[in-house]
C-alpha cells in the first residue's frame, strides 16, 4: 500500500471519529487493522498510534488513552506536523477529564502547527479552544475563537460545525445573561443542524433552549423544549438524557406537576447512579430531597455538597451551601448555619479567584 493511500485511509478514520460517529469509526478502524502490516512508513505508523489514542478518547477510555500517551511522545523536531496531533489529542484528553487549564495549554502548543495540517483542522482547534475557554469563564476568548472557527466552517459549508459554533456562542451569551442574543444563535444552530440532517445535534440545541428558559424562570416554555429532547434521545447519550430529565423535573416542580416531576427524577437517578461522573446524580438526589423527601434533606445535602467540594465544582457548593445554611437557620441551628454560609462564601471566593486567574 502506497503512503498516499495509507494517509487517505487514516484521514477517513479520523474524519469518522470527529463527525460520523462510533459505528463508522469502528468500521474504518477494522478496515485499517486488517491491512496494518502494510503500513511500513514510519510517519504513517506514528499517525496510526496517535489516532488510536483519539479512538480511545472517543469512547472516553481514559485508562487506555493514558497508557498510549505514556508509550509515545512528541516528535523530536518540535515543528513536525505529527506534534499537532499529539498536543491536540492531549488537549482533548484533559478537556474530557475536566482539566480545562491543562487542555488549553496543550491546545496552545498545537496551535502553531495546525496550519501544517489543513484549514478545517485549524477551525477544529479553534472550536476546541473556545469550548475550553467557556469552561474557564473566559467568555470573550471563547466567543472570539468560536467566531474564527465559524468563519472557516462557513467557507466550507460544514453545517455540523456551523451548528456547533452557533450553539457555543449561544451558551456563552446565556452565561452572561444576554438571553435574547443567545436565543438568536440557538435558532441559527437549529437551522444548520437541520441542513446537516443531524437529529442528535438538534436535540442538544433544544436542550440548551430548555436551559435558557429555565434560567429565565419560564418553566412552560422550558418544558416544551425539554419534552422534545426527552422523546427523541436514546440511551446512547445517557449524560444528556440525565441532564434533560433533571431539568424537566425542576420545571415540573415549578408548575406543580409533582407526579411528572417524580417520574422524571426517578428515571434520572436510576440512569446516573452507576456513572463515574456523578455530578447530575447528586443534582437529582438533592432535588428529590428538597421536594419529595424532606426527612432526608439534611443528610443528602451534606453528602452532595461534599461531592461538589471534593471535585471543586464551586458554583454548586455555593448554591447548595446557601440552601443548607438557610435550612439550619430556619431550624435555629445557628452555628451550623454559619458554617455553611462560610462554606458558600468560600466557594464564591473560589469562583471569583478562578475567573481572575483566567484573565491573567
Amino acid at each position: 500500500m502506497e503512503v498516499k493511500e495509507q494517509k487517505e485511509r487514516l484521514d477517513r478514520w479520523y474524519w469518522a471519529m470527529k463527525y460520523e460517529g462510533k459505528e463508522d469509526a469502528d468500521l474504518q478502524k477494522r478496515n485499517i487493522d486488517a491491512r496494518l502490516e502494510e503500513f511500513s512508513n514510519p510517519e504513517m505508523k506514528s499517525l496510526y498510534e496517535l489516532l488510536v489514542i483519539r479512538y480511545h478518547l472517543m469512547y472516553k477510555d481514559f485508562e487506555n488513552a493514558a497508557s498510549a500517551f505514556a508509550e509515545t511522545g512528541p516528535v523530536e523536531d518540535e515543528n513536525h506536523w505529527l506534534n499537532y496531533f499529539y498536543y491536540f489529542f492531549r488537549g482533548i484528553y484533559h478537556y474530557d477529564r475536566k482539566e480545562y487549564r491543562a487542555a488549553i495549554d496543550n491546545y496552545m502548543k498545537a496551535k502553531p502547527l495546525a496550519l501544517e495540517i489543513t484549514m478545517i483542522e485549524l477551525a477544529e482547534l479553534y472550536y476546541k479552544l473556545a469550548s475550553a475557554y467557556l469552561r474557564t469563564y473566559e467568555t470573550a476568548l471563547s466567543i472570539e475563537f468560536t467566531k474564527k472557527a465559524l468563519e472557516i466552517f462557513k467557507e466550507r459549508s460544514h453545517y455540523i460545525r456551523m451548528a456547533d459554533c452557533n450553539n457555543l456562542i449561544g451558551i456563552n451569551l446565556k452565561d452572561i445573561k444576554q438571553y435574547k442574543e443567545a436565543e438568536h444563535f440557538y435558532h441559527d444552530a437549529v437551522i444548520h443542524a437541520t441542513k446537516a440532517d443531524d437529529e442528535p445535534l438538534k436535540m442538544r440545541i433544544f436542550h440548551n433552549f430548555g436551559v435558557l428558559y429555565t434560567e429565565q424562570n419560564d418553566p412552560k416554555t422550558a418544558i416544551s423544549y425539554l419534552q422534545k429532547v426527552n422523546q427523541c434521545l436514546d440511551k446512547q447519550d445517557e449524560h444528556l438524557k440525565v441532564q434533560n430529565l433533571y431539568l424537566l423535573a425542576r420545571n415540573y416542580f415549578k408548575t406543580d406537576q409533582v407526579e411528572k416531576a417524580r417520574n422524571h427524577l426517578s428515571e434520572g437517578i436510576i440512569l446516573s447512579s452507576g456513572h463515574e461522573d456523578q455530578e447530575y446524580y447528586y443534582h437529582c438526589k438533592l432535588l428529590e430531597a428538597k421536594f419529595l423527601k424532606p426527612d432526608r434533606f439534611e443528610s443528602v445535602y451534606i453528602e452532595g455538597i461534599a461531592y461538589y467540594q471534593n471535585h471543586e465544582l464551586w458554583e454548586f457548593v455555593y448554591e447548595y451551601g446557601q440552601e443548607l445554611a438557610s435550612y439550619y437557620r430556619g431550624s435555629e441551628f445557628y452555628q451550623v448555619a454559619c458554617e455553611y454560609y462560610d462554606l458558600a462564601i468560600n466557594a464564591r471566593n473560589n469562583i471569583e479567584k478562578e475567573r481572575a486567574l483566567s484573565h491573567v
